[in-house]
């Protein structure tokens, strides 16, 4: 790929992108002379006197993508001054003498080759009078219209996502309900999407082609890391040891080119060169985590992936269970959570740590306060889940605080410590986080950001944020606003 400085410079044969707009205009001209030469009739005898043709030039008008104007080209410009023997005309005379552009609609309904057209030639110009006739004739059009205006109100209707029908089905405290804590913050994220997704069931469609340049997407790359992270320190537990660079080094390195190599044959990369990139990095990581890991010995790891609520395996941890843990916070607020813990750290007689590892990149502000609005409940809630989970072993067990650790290259060995909270406090956050669920205020998310990664953004339409936040005085949000307040 050269560009037109580097053609010149290379060849004066090079032909530059401004030859390629010369030879289309030289093009467009050849085929208008030679068609000037051409008799007018077929019938046309060589000696008769040489008449030119007719010829008409015609443009399009609107960009039906960008739903912009377009203008002709300067040859149809020169082609109206010569019909009008006017040098000077210019594009706004040749678009009042052309009138009106020639579509689907058409000048008169008379004309009409469809119903479609028909109508669209009745309404047009007539204003309110022509809505009121399309819409007594087309019902659906009326619906859809009356919820569009229902949605540029300041009322919470049930066309921007008000469904009390709904808020009994998935409250999270009602009997055989069991929620991640993923689903949890998601609710409190966007109320819509978790009624997309829990209340409706829908599923979004998958890409219909993988990025090439990608081998691991982030999801599989870290649920492998999770495993290798988590084998390394089985190791070190079954031998009552910690993690050790001349003990461990080898043998994590052998654990890691082994899982690459599994996932090669399951899904090769596309090139050599994405495999050799990948796996060293991955590799780098992994590397980095045992370092970390013996640098720091002030804990003692022991439990791994432990899960609960979920169907139990062959190399489950002692500390799982299959039935969801049961948190009952007063008050009637009782969960029923399923989920997997990271890792479970003991870091004094009954005290105890959960961690999460964040295999991603380190963003301080998304880290900020405690609960960020409900969006971040996974330190609180696995924490109380560990202890009912420690208890059996443990009858005085204590979760004092949580991490969230970024272990990778990317993440900088970044952790985000946060002190367990109270019950009272947890207690407020799920409070009105139920409430919302409860009352059917499945609202869009007010910001913009949130949307960024969402799978379902199809089913939500232009301007949700904007409705979502011209509607924050309704009533029905008042329990979203205090869950939105807790930082």
């Amino acid at each position: 790929m050269l560009l037109d400085p580097e053609r010149a410079a290379t060849s004066e044969a090079l032909k530059l992108s401004a030859d390629r707009i010369d030879e289309a205009v030289y093009g467009v001209l050849g085929r208008l002379a030679a068609w000037s030469c051409q008799p007018s009739t077929p019938n046309s005898q060589p000696s008769s006197p040489a008449v030119a043709p007719a010829i008409t030039f015609s443009y399009s008008c609107r960009d039906t993508r960008e739903f912009r104007e377009t203008y002709a080209s300067w040859l149809m410009l020169q082609a109206f001054r010569l019909q009008q023997g006017d040098g000077a005309a210019s594009y706004q005379q040749m678009k009042a003498a052309l009138g009106e552009p020639v579509s689907v609609v058409p000048r008169e309904r008379e004309g009409a080759a469809t119903g479609s057209a028909w109508w669209l030639r009745s309404v047009a110009g007539s204003g309110g009078k022509g809505v009121e006739v399309v819409e007594a004739s087309f019902p659906a059009v009326a619906r859809g219209r009356m919820a569009q205006a229902h949605r540029e109100s300041s009322h919470f209707t049930e066309f921007d996502g008000h469904v009390p029908a709904a808020g009994g089905a998935l409250d999270p405290c009602a009997e055989g309900n069991a929620f991640s804590v993923t689903d949890l913050e998601g609710a409190a994220k966007c109320p819509y999407q978790f009624f997309l997704k829990r209340g409706l069931g829908l599923r979004p469609l998958e890409a219909a082609e993988r990025d090439k340049d990608v081998w691991l997407d982030p999801l599989t790359r870290g649920s492998q890391l999770h495993d290798i992270y988590a084998a390394l320190l089985r190791r070190c537990r079954d031998a009552n040891r910690c993690p050790d660079v001349r003990m461990d080094g080898a043998w994590l390195e052998a654990l890691a080119k082994d899982t690459l190599a599994r996932l090669n044959r399951e899904m090769p990369a596309a090139t050599a060169e994405i495999l050799e990139r990948e796996s060293r990095d991955l590799l780098a990581d992994v590397e980095l985590f045992l370092e970390g890991e013996c640098e720091d010995s002030s804990s003692e790891p022991l439990g791994f992936e432990v899960s609960f609520g979920r169907p139990l395996g062959g190399n489950e941890e002692a500390l799982a269970r299959a039935e969801p843990v049961e948190i009952n916070l007063g008050g009637g607020l009782i969960f029923r959570i399923a989920g997997r813990i990271d890792r479970i750290d003991r870091i004094g007689p009954s005290e105890f740590e959960v961690l999460d590892y964040k295999t991603g990149g380190f963003w301080r502000d998304d880290f900020k306060g405690t609960f960020n609005g409900g969006r971040r409940l996974q330190h609180a809630l696995y924490g109380l889940a560990a202890v009912e989970l420690l208890r059996p072993r443990y009858r005085k067990a204590k979760v004092t605080g949580a991490q969230y650790y970024f272990p990778s290259h990317k993440g900088r060995r970044e952790r985000k410590r946060i002190p367990a909270p109270t019950p009272a406090q947890t207690a407020a956050v799920l409070g009105d986080l139920r409430e919302v669920i409860v009352a059917g205020a499945f609202v869009h998310a007010h910001d913009e950001k949130d949307c960024k990664f969402c799978d379902y953004t199809a089913a939500c339409g232009g301007g949700v944020h904007a409705q979502a936040e011209g509607k924050q005085g309704d009533a029905t949000l008042k329990a979203y606003g205090r869950l939105a307040a807790h930082v």
